[in-house]
């Protein structure tokens, strides 16, 4: 008798207590209608265990997905609470028609029943990302406080849900003469269930953080096509590899990677020109070779004459029809990331030739017959002697 009576106790104090519990276990659930009839008088709630069989966490099904759940509760009597289900966080629809087993071997006492209960329905869904979540609890004439609660988040159907990155620049296998760049690129595919997402870009291999963004913040990201722009200083010369990372997480940390991949050169050096052929000095004859060494690829070489513009051309060569006198030429040279250099300036001289004309000819030969004559007449002298 004694012992009925502090279990009656008990119970008055459950019915008093309980709505103030449940508040403090769980937040109150959005947009609730009546999951059954509203329990009056209740002995509370022990031992809540809400499971979802069906659907997985994180796996992949058709569009029409089984909810399967099976629920253990401890109540005076056997008494059982009412069971509802969301999806997608909306509205909670009662599930009924459960199936129930009890069990009257006393948890904790000889009052307290564990009954079992399982319910299986179908859901038809779009395709994309869904989250289901089960509720138990006690429906009140004017609120629904719940007890123990569920979720699971899955994807229906063949959609696609790895993030794309485009990379519009720096455009892949292109060479560029600056040491920094703008690394511009979109990013698209994020679905609407998405929590949080890192972007972030990779350059020969070391990892810089882009953007780090917050479930508050994926409102603009969300089914949208997103530009980004980071600028990167500071490059050495030579082949570079550059990836951009985007890791996405949907709901329950359920992560989604896409990455985007390209390699470019820097080259910030001009081009030397060594070795040239023309030397400041006098050259006697026509034509005169102009040639010279380059340590690098090159995209175009000219020269220019006498300031007379520059002359495009494919490597060495000789000057032909050059005037008589004093000239100056310089040869330059581009890259093929565009730097350009100019050798330095050359100064040389076209001699003009001497030629024999008749006059000369003769007056030379006049000479010549005298010098002959006078030494003809020296040596008969002495002779004579």
């Amino acid at each position: 008798m004694l012992r009925m009576k502090k279990t009656l106790a008990a119970a008055i104090l459950l019915c008093l207590l309980a709505p103030s519990l449940a508040e403090a276990q769980v937040p109150t659930p959005p947009d609730v209608p009546t999951l059954g009839p509203p329990i009056i008088v209740t002995s509370g709630d022990s031992g809540t265990n809400v499971k979802i069989l069906s659907p997985k966490t994180q796996a992949e099904y058709p569009k029409e997905v089984q909810l399967d759940i099976s629920i253990e509760a401890v109540g005076m009597l056997g008494q059982f609470g009412n069971v509802g289900y969301s999806l997608d966080g909306g509205t909670i629809y009662s599930i009924r028609n459960m199936t129930k087993s009890v069990d009257k071997s006393g948890f904790p006492e000889w009052d307290w029943w564990k009954t079992t209960a399982g319910a299986s329905l179908s859901l038809l869904l779009s395709d994309g990302f869904h989250a289901v979540t089960v509720y138990y609890g006690w429906q009140y004439p004017k609120e629904f406080d719940v007890f123990a609660y569920s979720t699971v988040d899955f994807l229906v159907g063949n959609a696609s849900i790895t993030p794309e990155i485009w990379i519009k620049s720096p455009s892949d296998l292109t060479l560029t003469m600056n040491n920094s760049v703008l690394l511009s690129f979109y990013l698209r595919n994020i679905q609407n269930m998405a929590t949080s997402a890192s972007i972030y870009y990779s350059l020969d291999g070391k990892n810089y953080s882009i953007s780090d963004i917050s479930e508050s913040s994926l409102k603009s990201v969300r089914n949208n096509v997103t530009p980004f722009n980071q600028k990167i200083d500071n490059l050495t010369d030579g082949s570079h590899i550059l990836s951009v990372y985007a890791e996405v997480y949907y709901m329950t940390n359920w992560l989604f990677e896409g990455n985007s991949s390209i390699q470019f050169a820097v080259d910030t050096s001009a081009p030397i020109i060594s070795e040239l052929s023309i030397a400041n000095k006098t050259y006697n004859n026509q034509p005169i070779p102009l040639t010279f060494n380059l340590n690098e690829k090159t995209s175009w070489i000219a020269y220019n004459l006498d300031d007379q513009g520059n002359v495009t051309t494919q490597g060495n060569m000789t000057l032909s029809g050059l005037a008589y006198g004093i000239h100056k030429i310089i040869v330059y040279a581009n890259d093929t990331a565009g730097n350009m250099n100019a050798s330095p300036t050359v100064t040389f001289t076209l001699a003009k030739p001497e030629f024999f004309t008749i006059s000369t000819f003769v007056s030379v030969s006049i000479v010549a017959l005298v010098a002959v004559f006078a030494g003809l007449l020296i040596y008969l002298k002495k002779n004579n002697r």
